[in-house]
């Protein structure tokens, strides 16, 4: 887990100077941590990159550290619509993906779509997901905006169990640059037999 962290924090401060959007936020809740990454760059007319990473820990289990992250390069086929290839890391199994990306920003809102294929390499499973990231940030005045994210993720293993997350939060951004609020956990597992819910707070930059 280590090299994982490492590797992570290198590749972040090494794209750092290609001036995209980078988004870090650290989240806070009654019953786990979780930093989230979110990078968004435009390469160019054609084609954009887009990395969405989460690393969390229980309270209870220290000893443990989840770690998920997709990477995704778009080629853009129509009006804020493209192929989508990229790579996952959910733990220890590696994911390649195929699929579609719909993206789009207009005035105060931002979202994007990832239906995807996958195939995991430790587990030799087919398996399909839909990540998807929805912003809505409407400004107060020439320092304040308010600002809502979530981040909305359901998974499908062929032949085996749906699951899915939804990670909310709500809260106002300093000056385009600091991010701070209240944020909201949802997770059902085993074919939603099994829900889980946290709340607590959160701090963030843009960078």
């Amino acid at each position: 887990m280590k090299i994982k962290l490492i590797a992570f924090f290198l590749f972040v401060f090494s794209i750092k100077s290609m001036s995209q959007d980078i988004e870090l936020l650290s989240n806070f809740t009654n019953k786990s941590f979780r930093f989230t990454n979110i990078i968004d760059h435009d390469i160019n007319s054609k084609w954009n990159y887009f990395g969405l990473t989460e690393m969390g820990v229980a309270y209870k289990i220290k000893n443990v550290v989840n770690f998920e992250t997709d990477q995704f390069m778009d080629y853009k086929i129509a009006n804020n619509l493209a192929i989508a290839t990229g790579l996952g890391l959910q733990n220890n199994n590696v994911l390649p993906q195929i699929g579609l990306a719909y993206a789009k920003e207009k005035q105060k809102w931002s979202y994007a779509f990832y239906p995807t294929v996958y195939y995991g390499l430790s587990d030799e499973s087919w398996g399909s997901s839909m990540n998807s990231l929805i912003e809505y940030s409407p400004m107060i005045n020439t320092k304040w905006d308010f600002y809502s994210l979530a981040l909305l993720d359901f998974d499908y293993d062929f032949g085996e169990a749906l699951g899915s997350q939804q990670y909310v939060n709500i809260g106002f951004q300093y000056k385009k640059k600091f991010l701070f609020g209240v944020n909201f956990d949802f997770e059902q597992e085993d074919n939603f037999k099994d829900n889980e819910t946290e709340y607590g707070i959160f701090l963030g930059i843009n960078l």
